[in-house]
């Protein structure tokens, strides 16, 4: 995503072109985003337990 020649400079116009060109790396990101905020929390409960 980041090292792509065609992707413009500016962050707008490069966060629409990564969401058009690149929607299956952004999908991806986003479901390890959940996933580690996930298993962040069921460590918290774990470690409180």
């Amino acid at each position: 995503i980041f090292s792509d020649p065609f992707s413009p400079s500016s962050f707008g116009a490069w966060m629409s072109h990564a969401g058009t060109h690149h929607l299956g790396a952004i999908s991806f990101l986003i479901a390890d985003v959940f996933l580690f905020f996930g298993v962040a929390v069921l460590t918290i409960v774990q470690i409180s337990q």
